[in-house]
């Protein structure tokens, strides 16, 4: 568009359109952080990371298993909502490339740090292939989940085997 030519009636218009789309875009925002909030709120974040765990495995032929410790209690906020969406990447994913059938996800309160562990029987990657995969043009969500590490100030491990695969992540305390 930028060598194009419009009128004056077409500027007004796209600059309109624009100005529309900016608003829905925030709209969407707000509302699924509110979804995301309310559900942290009421439930916290095991129950939280059960409930969507849950709800995306039920379509799927995955086997899901959680151990999920009731210690795991980060301050409620923008860390708490960070770490949901973090998990919740991550099991998208999982759904999407790997071709699991088998899922768990583990969380346990250790001295310095929360750590969640999720593993699954699929087709996962290891440490260099998400530092390769997460610098190119298609890691979009693996760029998401290296930000959203480097927001919380924590680590975060992929690791596979022929029968499994692992990501850890640890947050410090």
């Amino acid at each position: 568009f930028s060598n194009a030519v419009f009128t004056h009636e077409e500027q007004a218009a796209l600059l309109r359109s624009k100005e529309l789309l900016n608003d829905c875009i925030q709209k969407v925002r707000n509302i699924s952080h509110n979804l995301h909030s309310s559900i942290l709120k009421e439930l916290g974040l095991n129950e939280g990371i059960k409930h969507f765990a849950e709800k995306i495995t039920k379509s799927s032929n995955i086997q899901l298993q959680l151990q999920l410790d009731d210690a795991i209690a980060l301050e409620r906020g923008d860390r708490e909502i960070t770490v949901y969406r973090l998990v919740q990447e991550l099991l998208n994913n999982i759904l999407k490339h790997t071709q699991a059938t088998q899922l768990k996800i583990a969380t346990t309160n250790q001295p310095q740090h929360f750590q969640f562990t999720i593993e699954h029987n699929g087709n996962g990657i290891t440490q260099s292939e998400f530092e390769q995969l997460r610098y190119g043009e298609k890691g979009m969500g693996l760029k998401n989940i290296q930000n959203k590490i480097i927001l919380l100030k924590g680590d975060i491990a992929f690791s596979k085997t022929k029968q499994q695969a692992a990501i850890v992540i640890s947050i410090p305390k």
